[in-house]
């Protein structure tokens, strides 16, 4: 047995494609466009989508990006991400293969170690204690940091909203009386409208942005084949909150809610969000993804994801430091700067 690393091009797109959706665990952020796309966020992203080949046939994916700041390179897949390692770190199986899954882990420590990265980091997959020191031999950290909600669509609607949490109920009816409208974005002028709340959110959570060129991306690429929806809501005509989501293989993948801290009366997030479970039921999706968040039941945005009557599931990082050394360093030197500001 012989695993390798190739890297796929533009003219592999659709092999690629093919392999994401044959198996049952691949997903949207498993798609060549998308590990594609992240390059378009910043030039220090570079998007490295490899095949796994087993003795020279290519069996799996594996989306990649190396990283380039002023203060380390690091190989992570993937970033901007809900879901990160491609199918190959959603298979149980993996675990029942420690020789075939270990081979594979060393050839990504291999090539990281060629660009002189400081980390490996696969993010969020499925299961605990896949990377461990029986597999590799450098330090391996592992967190739990990250959870989603994930919702069944397979039942009626009544019950769906009986799920929720009474609370929630309450937001959902209120968003419904207090004049909101809902709107599906048509047209560029729309995802402009979107991007415009979307960065003032940004500004209020004082996080950066993504370019609005990402965003473009996006709409160009997956727009026509219907696995994009933004759905804004308006009050007297103006746009109030926006909600993006990903529609592949019988999914709805909820991300990019933002909204106008002025309307938060208008419950636009709540008239948003139920629409979108009443649209994805109505054009028979199965489950409803509410996208990953900090696994602290006493965050805001937990709690707010979890009266909405989803399953738990938990998601595992693991972050493989090629460079203990200048991993330390790097670690000292970010904790110090996030002090000051």
């Amino acid at each position: 047995m012989s695993i390798a690393l190739k890297l796929a091009t533009q003219n592999d797109a659709h092999k690629w494609n093919e392999i994401v959706e044959r198996d049952p665990q691949g997903n949207f952020f498993d798609r060549f466009e998308w590990c594609q796309g992240l390059g378009v966020i910043s030039k220090k992203i570079k998007p490295l989508p490899l095949f796994i080949e087993e003795d020279g046939k290519v069996i799996d994916v594996f989306p990649l990006c190396l990283i380039r700041n002023s203060s380390r390179k690091s190989l992570e897949s993937l970033p901007f991400s809900d879901y990160g390692g491609g199918p190959f770190f959603r298979k149980k199986a993996m675990l029942e293969c420690p020789e075939f899954f270990g081979e594979f882990i060393n050839n990504i420590i291999e090539f990281g170690s060629k660009n002189d990265c400081l980390n490996v980091s696969i993010r969020r997959a499925y299961f605990q204690d896949l990377i461990n020191k029986n597999i590799v031999k450098k330090p391996v950290i592992t967190d739990t940091n990250t959870c989603t909600f994930i919702i069944s669509l397979q039942q009626e609607i009544d019950h769906i909203y009986n799920g929720l949490k009474k609370s929630r109920r309450t937001s959902v009816k209120e968003g419904k009386k207090r004049g909101g409208i809902v709107r599906q974005a048509e047209n560029l002028k729309d995802l402009q409208n979107y991007y415009e709340i979307y960065v003032h959110t940004m500004n209020r959570l004082k996080s950066n942005p993504l370019p609005y060129r990402f965003f473009e991306y996006l709409w160009n690429v997956f727009n026509p084949k219907n696995e994009v929806r933004i759905f804004m809501a308006e009050y007297n005509n103006k746009p109030i909150a926006g909600i993006l989501q990903f529609i592949y293989k019988k999914v709805c993948y909820w991300t990019g809610n933002v909204s106008l801290e002025e309307y938060w009366n208008k419950r636009p997030t709540d008239l948003l969000l139920w629409h979108s479970i009443e649209w994805a039921v109505e054009n028979n999706l199965e489950l409803f993804d509410m996208g990953g968040t900090a696994n602290d039941p006493t965050s805001g945005h937990y709690f707010f994801k979890e009266t909405w009557g989803g399953k738990k599931r938990t998601l595992y990082n693991y972050h493989i430091i090629l460079q203990p050394k200048k991993w330390k360093l790097y670690k000292f030197v970010a904790k110090f700067v996030n002090k000051l500001t």
